[in-house]
C-alpha cells in the first residue's frame, strides 16, 4: 500500500510540476546560479534573506547549460526523499503517511514550486527521523541541523530552536564530556554562523517593509492545517488541532519545546515583518510533523488515537487544495513566463534585438532562454538577476516616460522592445506598436502577465 502511494504521489508531482511555469522569485535562484559573480551571490543571499544552500545544489546544472526543467527535477528530488522518510518512520500510522504525501504541502506547494522549502523540509525530517540516535550518532545530528540552517531565515529558526534544546537536554545529562557529542554541537553552531554571516545586513540592502499586521497571526495557524480554507472558519478548527497535538506529544518536554519555540519565533516573523502566503505557512505543518516525530523518541504519546486521528482529519481536508491545483496548474499556466519566451524564440528577438524592461524583477522568462539578458534603462546595464539592492528599489519608482526615452537614447540605432506587465500609457502608445500579449489563461501568478512593444520608427 505504501509502495503504491509512494509512486501515486511521485507520477503526480512529477505530472504537474512539467505543467509548470516559472515565475520570478522561482526564477531568480536558477538565474542568479547560472550568471552571477560569487559576490553577487553573497551579496543577493544578505540582502534578499536568503542563504545559499539551495542555490549552490543548483549551481552545476546551471553552470553547464542544463536547462530550467533540472532545478525543478532536483526539487522533486528532495520532496520525494522528505515523503519516503514520512514513509520509512514508524511515528505515523500507514493512513497518517498516505494523507500527509497527497496533503497540499509535499504534494504540490513545495513539490511543484522549486523554492528552498522542498530542500528545508528534507533536512527538517532528517533531524527528526536522526533524533532517536542523537547520542548514538551524534555527528550525523549535528550535520543535518548544520545544513538546516542554510536553506532559509526560517530554517535557521528551526536549526537554532532544535539546537538550543539539545544543548540543555546535554548540559543538564552531563553528555558534553563526550567527544563526538561536544563536536556534534560545535558542526551545529558552525552551521547557524554560515547562515547569519550570509544573512548580515550590508549596507544599501532592499527596503524592508515592516507590515505589522496581527491577522497574519490567524492566517498562519489556520492555513497551517486547513490551507485555502476561510480564516474564520478553519482558525477554530486548527487551534483545537494544535493543542490535541501539544498535548499528545508534551511526556517530554524537548519536542513541545521545539514546537512552541520555533513555532512562536515564525508566527513573530510573520506577524513583525513578512508573510510569504501559504508556503510560509507551510513550514509550520513541516515543524508540527517533525515535533510528533521527534516525540516519538521519547516513548509513546499521550491519547494516540486521538492525535493521529486529529492530524489525519487536518491532512485529508488539505488534499482538497492540492488536487485543485492539480487540476489548474495542468489546464491552464502558473504565470505567462514560458508563453512570452516561446515568442521571443520564435519571433526572434532574443537574436535580433535587445529586450528592455522597467524594473529588475522581469526575469522569469529568462529561465528558458540561455544566454538572453534584459537592458534596464535606469539602470543602464543588462541584468537577469537580482540583487535586492535598495538601489534596484529607487529604480523602479522612475517614471515609465523616462525610461523609455533613456532606452531611446541609450540604444539609438539598434532594434529594442519593451517588456510590461500592463497597457503603455495613452500618452506613449501611439509611439509604439503592440506586438505580443499574453493569451495564456493565467491561473495563479496574474501579474505576470506580459506585453511586448516596439518603438515606431518615423521617417
Amino acid at each position: 500500500m505504501l509502495a503504491a502511494a509512494f509512486v501515486l504521489h511521485v507520477a503526480i508531482t512529477l505530472w504537474t510540476a512539467l505543467h509548470h511555469e516559472a515565475w520570478a522569485d522561482e526564477g531568480d535562484p536558477w538565474l542568479l546560479m547560472r550568471d552571477a559573480s560569487v559576490p553577487d551571490m553573497l551579496l543577493s543571499a544578505s540582502n534578499g534573506g536568503v542563504p545559499l544552500l539551495f542555490h549552490v545544489t543548483l549551481l552545476p546544472f546551471a553552470r553547464t547549460g542544463m536547462p530550467y526543467l533540472a532545478m525543478q527535477l532536483l526539487n522533486l528530488v528532495y520532496v520525494w526523499t522528505a515523503v519516503a522518510l514520512v514513509f520509512r518512520s514508524r511515528a505515523f500510522p500507514g493512513l497518517v503517511k498516505i494523507l500527509f504525501a497527497f496533503s497540499y504541502y509535499p504534494a504540490f506547494e513545495y513539490a511543484v514550486i522549486p523554492r528552498p522549502y522542498g530542500l528545508q523540509m528534507l533536512l527538517t525530517f532528517a533531524m527528526a527521523a536522526s533524533w532517536k540516535e542523537r547520542d548514538s550518532r551524534p555527528l550525523r545530528l549535528g550535520i543535518i541541523i548544520a545544513l538546516l540552517a542554510n536553506t532559509s531565515s526560517h530554517g535557521l529558526i528551526t536549526a537554532a530552536v532544535a539546537g538550543a534544546v539539545l544543548l540543555w537536554e546535554r548540559l543538564r545529562s552531563g553528555l558534553f564530556r563526550n567527544r563526538r557529542i561536544a563536536m556534534s554541537m560545535g558542526l551545529m553552531i558552525a552551521g547557524g554562523v554560515t547562515a547569519a554571516l550570509q544573512l548580515w545586513p550590508r549596507e544599501g540592502r532592499q527596503v524592508v517593509y515592516a507590515l505589522v499586521d496581527v491577522d497574519t497571526l490567524w492566517y498562519s495557524l489556520a492555513s497551517m492545517f486547513f490551507p485555502d480554507a476561510r480564516v474564520e472558519d478553519a482558525v477554530g478548527p486548527a487551534l483545537v488541532v494544535l493543542g490535541i497535538i501539544v498535548y499528545g506529544i508534551s511526556r517530554a518536554w524537548q519536542p513541545v519545546a521545539l514546537l512552541l519555540g520555533a513555532g512562536t519565533a515564525l508566527l513573530l516573523v510573520y506577524v513583525f515583518i513578512w508573510m510569504g502566503g501559504l508556503r510560509h505557512a507551510g513550514l509550520l505543518t513541516i515543524l508540527v510533523i517533525a515535533a510528533i516525530w521527534i516525540a516519538d523518541a521519547y516513548g509513546p504519546y499521550r491519547r494516540e488515537r486521538l492525535l493521529m486521528a486529529a492530524l489525519a482529519v487536518a491532512l485529508a481536508y488539505s488534499i482538497i487544495p492540492a488536487c485543485r491545483s492539480w487540476v489548474d496548474e495542468t489546464r491552464y499556466a502558473f504565470s505567462g513566463s514560458r508563453e512570452l519566451a516561446g515568442y521571443v524564440q520564435k519571433s526572434g528577438l532574443d537574436r535580433n534585438a535587445v529586450l528592455v524592461a522597467h524594473a529588475p524583477f522581469w526575469t522569469s522568462p529568462l529561465v528558458y532562454l540561455p544566454g538572453v539578458k534584459i537592458w534596464y534603462p535606469a539602470a543602464g546595464a543588462y541584468r537577469t538577476y537580482s540583487r535586492w539592492e535598495r538601489r534596484e528599489y529607487e529604480l523602479s519608482k522612475v517614471p515609465l516616460e523616462t525610461v523609455l526615452r533613456q532606452a531611446d537614447a541609450q540604444l539609438r540605432g539598434r532594434r529594442w522592445v519593451f517588456l510590461t506587465h500592463q497597457k503603455l500609457p495613452e500618452s506613449e502608445r501611439k509611439g509604439y506598436r503592440l506586438l505580443f500579449e499574453s493569451s495564456v489563461t493565467i491561473w495563479a501568478m496574474r501579474a505576470e502577465r506580459y506585453r511586448v512593444y516596439e518603438p515606431v520608427r518615423r521617417p
